[in-house]
C-alpha cells in the first residue's frame, strides 16, 4: 500500500474528492464508512493482463486526520480469478 498527505484539507473534504474521483472514474462503491473506510472495485474484467493499468482491483482508503490535514492510506488488491478462471477450459473453436 501507500499513503498519501492532503495539508491543510479536512478529512470531510479528502473523502469527498476520494468519492467524487471514483464516480468519474466509474468505480463500484462496496462501501462507504463517512470520512473512515472507502472500498471500491474499479478497472475492466477485460484488461489483457493483471499489470495494465485498467485491471481490475479492489480498493481500500483509509482518510486519518493529522495535525496538518488529512493522510490517506490505500491498499491495493488485485483479483487474480479474473484473469486465470479459464486457463483450464477448452479452447474455443472460432474461426
Amino acid at each position: 500500500g501507500y499513503s498519501h498527505d492532503f495539508k491543510g484539507k479536512k478529512a470531510d473534504e479528502v473523502f469527498d474528492g476520494i468519492l467524487c474521483w471514483l464516480n468519474r472514474e466509474d468505480a463500484e462503491i462496496k462501501n462507504s464508512n463517512k470520512a473512515s473506510e472507502i472500498i471500491a472495485v474499479h478497472g475492466s474484467r477485460m484488461a489483457v493482463s493483471v499489470l495494465h493499468r485498467n485491471a481490475r482491483k479492489t480498493l481500500f482508503f483509509n482518510p486519518i486526520a493529522t495535525k496538518d490535514g488529512t493522510q490517506v492510506q490505500v491498499e491495493v488488491h488485485i483479483d487474480w480469478t479474473v484473469y486465470f478462471s479459464g486457463i483450464d477450459e477448452e479452447p474455443d473453436n472460432r474461426n
